[in-house]
């Protein structure tokens, strides 16, 4: 494998890592807005409603973490794998 292909695979996967992040983040924002929106139709006050963004936000990305951990986990090994290839070969 070139150097260019390293840096391109690199580059794919560091993506790849991003759009992950990124999604998950979103899922998180989401279930800390719905939990908010809970904490105020039940009447809570500011503690209440800190308690339900923090926990919807938790409980909206679990699934997400759960699913993509792994994935997050092998292309970050692969990243330094590939990183390891290239100052080998400098």
């Amino acid at each position: 494998m070139g150097e260019q292909e390293i840096q391109n695979e690199i580059t794919r996967l560091e993506a790849e890592n991003a759009a992950i992040a990124l999604k998950v983040g979103a899922v998180g924002i989401a279930g800390s807005i719905a939990g908010v929106y809970l904490a105020n139709k039940h009447g809570k006050k500011f503690l209440g409603k800190a308690g339900y963004f923090i926990a919807g936000g938790m409980i909206a990305r679990l699934p997400l973490v759960l699913i993509y951990g792994d994935k997050l986990s092998n292309n970050l090994a692969r990243i330094q794998q590939l990183q390891g290839q290239l100052t080998i070969t400098k």
